[in-house]
């Protein structure tokens, strides 16, 4: 017969057994509850890196191609990616999924540990409420105001300036539904930041909600939008794949050359000029501004043209070859004559709004030698010679507002989250905020001025387009 000791002890380590069985499980529940974390050892532990926000290059936090484990929390999304930048191979989970080994569990069948050297994170956001509009179930809408009010824009096609359609950097709220996909960036042209919206999702207040971690009030100046799929008993073509979560959008990775599309007949609604030079096009279909290309440009930007032309056209005798970047480098493209492209977006592989610099001959194309960058000209006039200036465009144009005081929301001066370009004379220092009230960010400048904030990138950041507040003060 047992004992009585005998029969306790094999309680206790029934107990135990139970006890070790479900502790990882309880582990996991606790470890990840509020935002993702990875880990550098296997098994959830060593050191680890609660991660709220996107980040490029997790070398800077002393975790790059470190991650040996990682837990992404329910709602969370995130996109582990095998080089700096958001490039390379890249992983997607879906919260909520524990993986306690990213060599042995070989997510997608791919040994991931000791490989994630960036990382994407999307916060949950909530899903559409009684408050949003019925309309928001039709197309993705913009709006000025936050709660789904104001004037608004439905977007039904990507645009590379808000501007043009009066909502530039005007953006409070949006909803998207579902089977549909916006990108919302920062800059015209698909600049900057950007923000990957995926229906059905709505954000109430784009500067309060801080999706991504980020204040997107007012800040927003480009839209790409896709339609992922057919919902039923909405309008619209139906869209490749069945029902089910849409993918996401993709990262853009360097490419081989794309290779020129077919030469076509200049159409009859392209300029008769088109019969005898080369011509760039603002617009698609050889619409809005153009530009003559009977010579090669080093620098398109320098002209107001770069990352802006839509349609190309190329008459008989010449060849042009398109750059994405400055100087005859990046990816290219040959288009000889005759021939003409009327949306530089679809038709070539999406060149629209992508074109830096060109070469343009008669006959058979040269290859360009790299041209070092125009200097600058000290010939610019920079019209600030006793109080600081601020500039809404490039090069000291456009809209101007001469800074005397400090000013804690530029947005009611009509000047927030629009400065491109700043004057500084000497005796003065200004302190630049990303937000109204003085908060956020902060540039500090003294004497000197900078003709594009975008470019320049002065303490390594963009601060184009993106100044709230400014604190004023003279130093002589």
């Amino acid at each position: 017969m047992l004992s009585r000791r005998f029969l306790f002890n094999a309680f206790l380590l029934a107990i135990l057994a139970i006890f070790l069985g479900i502790s990882p499980l309880f582990g996991q529940s606790q470890v990840c509850a509020r935002s993702p974390v990875i880990f550098a050892d296997d098994g959830l532990r060593g050191q680890s890196l609660e991660v709220t926000s996107s980040i490029q290059d997790l070398e800077e936090y002393g975790m790059g191609d470190e991650a040996s484990s990682v837990c992404v929390p329910e709602g969370w999304r995130v996109i582990l990616y095998s080089d700096e930048g958001f490039r390379g191979d890249r992983l997607e989970l879906q919260g909520t999924v524990f993986i306690s080994d990213l060599k042995r569990d070989r997510p997608q069948g791919v040994n991931w540990g000791d490989r994630i050297s960036s990382i994407q994170v999307f916060r949950p956001r909530p899903r559409f409420g009684g408050r949003v509009p019925s309309s928001c179930n039709e197309y993705p809408i913009l709006f000025h105001d936050d709660g789904f009010r104001g004037g608004n824009l439905r977007l039904q096609d990507s645009e590379s300036d808000l501007g043009r359609q009066g909502i530039g950097d005007g953006a409070s709220s949006v909803c998207v539904p579902a089977g549909w996909r916006v990108v919302l960036y920062e800059h015209d042209r698909y600049g900057g930041d950007r923000l990957e919206i995926v229906g059905p999702d709505a954000i109430e207040d784009l500067k309060r909600d801080r999706p991504n971690n980020q204040n997107w009030g007012d800040r927003i100046s480009s839209v790409q939008v896709y339609r992922e799929r057919q919902v039923p008993g909405q309008p619209g073509q139906p869209g490749p794949g069945q029902p089910g979560t849409p993918a996401p959008l993709p990262v853009p990775t360097p490419s081989p050359p794309r290779p020129a599309p077919a030469p076509t007949p200049v159409p009859t609604q392209a300029p008769a000029e088109c019969n005898y030079r080369p011509l760039l096009f603002m617009d698609g279909s050889f619409r809005g501004r153009s530009l003559r290309i009977d010579q090669s440009i080093s620098d398109l930007h320098a002209q107001g043209w770069g990352d802006a032309a839509s349609s190309v056209c190329v008459p008989s005798g010449w060849t042009v070859v398109l750059f994405s970047d400055t100087r005859f480098r990046g990816e290219r493209l040959e288009l000889r004559g005759r021939s003409a492209v009327a949306d530089l977006h679809r038709a070539a592989g999406n060149w629209g709004d992508r074109v830096s610099s060109l070469q343009v001959v008669q006959g058979a194309p040269q290859t360009p030698s790299p041209q070092p960058p125009p200097p600058q000209s000290s010939a610019l006039q920079v019209p600030c010679s006793d109080r600081p200036v601020i500039y809404a465009d490039n090069n000291f144009q456009g809209r101007s507002l001469i800074i005397t005081s400090s000013v804690a929301d530029l947005h009611s001066l009509e000047m927030g989250d629009v400065v491109s370009s700043v004057c500084i004379p000497a005796g003065w220092q200004v302190d630049f905020y990303e937000d109204a009230g003085f908060r956020g960010r902060m540039l500090r400048l003294t004497t000197g001025s900078i003709a594009d904030l975008n470019r320049a990138r002065p303490d390594g950041t963009d601060w184009g387009d993106r100044i709230s507040s400014v604190r004023i003060s003279r130093t002589r």
